[in-house]
């Protein structure tokens, strides 16, 4: 006797309905028939194959649709960007404050820029050095293991990236710190971070003229080197240096002094303060960076004396 597979009550033969629970009875020669019916089988696998096929390309282009509004989303906000950068530009004194990231995204430019110049001419030097070391140490027989250890590649220039993001982390901080307790507790570091990025953007287009005259006029092989072309890049690259330091400091003092109100200290002194207390920071911060950095070339140094002793 068949069963009402919802409540189990017996059910009789032509009942459409359990008339306990009221759950519509199957007929089992439908589901027979269907089952059994190699046709009908043959029709769900190209009915199951085609909802497959259905959710593949849902999926696919749901994808392709949450790809696209990112890659959007991201050329918004980069055509922003290079609009609040020209406006600031254009004029410097004159602070948009209606994205409170920009500031942060030109000083991490900055911090790019200067760390791949610096990169430039480091990475160039130290890899004529290795090269030079690892054929004297194969002509002499001697372990060229201590070559190895100079640190060129994306290795050294994560070292510079790391050092010059310290150095603009430095003046950030502390020159936020000053105008919130000594000019104004209503200072944001977002604001400060975008109108000290304002003040000095125009040293980005400083860094990549520098970056590109070293990447063109520093050699890779120092063997042909001349004095006069050596003089040359050191007076182009201290101009630039002069320059953006220039912009910089203006830039820094300009972030401190520029609000208008009533302040706990003349502006006078709360930028003489910020520069001294920034240069303090700097002197203790980088007299560690410096003795680490001495540490590690003067092991590499004595190693390669051994090596050529050896």
């Amino acid at each position: 006797m068949k069963k009402c597979k919802h409540c189990g009550a017996p059910l009789k033969p032509g009942d459409k309905f359990c008339v306990k629970c009221g759950t519509p009875v199957e007929d089992d020669t439908v589901e027979r028939t269907v089952t059994d019916n190699p046709s009908n089988n043959s029709t769900r696998r190209t009915i199951d194959d085609t909802v497959q096929s259905v959710h593949s390309a849902t999926a696919a282009a749901a994808e392709n649709i949450n790809s696209n509004e990112t890659f959007q989303t991201i050329k918004k906000h980069s055509l922003n960007y290079f609009s609040w950068y020209k406006d600031s530009i254009i004029n410097p004194s004159k602070v948009n404050y209606e994205n409170k990231y920009y500031g942060l995204v030109s000083l991490l430019l900055n911090v790019i820029l200067v760390s791949f110049a610096i990169y430039i001419i480091g990475n160039r030097i130290l890899s004529f050095v290795f090269e030079s070391l690892e054929t004297a140490f194969n002509y002499l027989g001697s372990d060229n293991s201590t070559s190895t250890s100079i640190p060129t590649g994306m290795f050294l220039y994560s070292r510079l990236f790391f050092i010059v993001l310290v150095y603009f982390a430095i003046f950030l901080l502390v020159g936020f710190l000053c105008k919130k307790y000594l000019v104004s507790q209503k200072t944001d570091f977002f604001n400060y971070s975008n109108q000290l990025a304002s003040f000095s953007n125009v040293m980005i287009i400083l860094e990549l003229i520098l970056s590109l005259y070293l990447l063109v006029s520093v050699p890779k092989d120092f063997s042909g080197v001349t004095g006069a072309s050596i003089l040359g890049i050191l007076k182009f690259v201290a101009v630039i240096i002069v320059l953006m330091s220039s912009v910089w400091m203006v830039a820094y003092i300009s972030s401190i002094v520029s609000d208008y109100g009533k302040m706990r200290l003349d502006k006078i002194y709360v930028a003489v303060i910020t520069t001294i207390l920034c240069n303090i920071v700097l002197y203790f911060v980088f007299k560690m960076v410096f003795a680490s950095i001495q540490a590690n070339y003067s092991s590499i140094g004595q190693n390669i004396i051994n090596g050529v002793i050896g």
